[in-house]
């Protein structure tokens, strides 16, 4: 098909319409996908599911992780939907954190490649980054939302003005298990 008749947006147009970062928090690429075929990864034993206790996530517990870490992994009957989203769209298997701690940082990472913290702030923290993905979006006459990211408080200008708020899965779609539940054929906007 010739550039001219190729309209934005369609499959080989170059143009990307959408972007969502899936940002799973205090889990290893191993504990999720170690067993995912093809990728990266390490087999390890089983975790229970749920996990019987919620490691460590301080700078501190990541620093000492050679002796202290959870060396589990969950396979995709544990989760199917992020088996599914594996699948379908891209796994980043060669992906590292960028802050050695807590989830904060790292989201603010993800966020302003910048984070004020090494640990999670305390409550009422005033620390701002004045540069951020989303303003650049914004800068860009793009739209974004947040759909449920906490570190957005954290950003100038940005702040929580941009949430969407999702009610819990099994209230929204009912059954939980499939990717395209999850993936906003069930989502509201407040």
């Amino acid at each position: 098909m010739s550039a001219a008749k190729r309209s934005l947006g369609t499959i080989g147009s170059g143009k990307i319409d959408h972007l969502v970062i899936v940002f799973k928090e205090n889990h290893t690429f191993d504990n999720y996908f170690g067993t995912f075929p093809g990728v990266n990864g390490m087999t390890l034993p089983r975790s229970p599911n749920p996990p019987p206790r919620d490691p460590d996530h301080r700078h501190s517990a990541w620093l000492s992780r050679q002796t202290t870490s959870v060396r589990q992994q969950f396979v995709e009957a544990d989760i199917p939907a992020y088996f599914a989203y594996a699948r379908k769209f891209t796994l980043c298997d060669q992906y590292f954190t960028d802050v050695a701690g807590p989830s904060t940082p790292n989201h603010l990472m993800v966020l302003a490649a910048d984070s004020p913290f090494i640990d999670n702030p305390h409550p009422g923290d005033p620390s701002r980054i004045p540069s951020s993905l989303p303003l650049s979006i914004e800068s860009h006459k793009l739209s974004w939302g947040n759909y449920g990211g906490y570190a957005f408080q954290y950003l100038s200008g940005v702040g929580g003005e941009k949430q969407v708020h999702l009610r819990p899965v099994r209230q929204r779609c009912g059954r939980r298990k499939t990717a395209e539940r999850l993936m906003g054929l069930c989502h509201e906007s407040v």
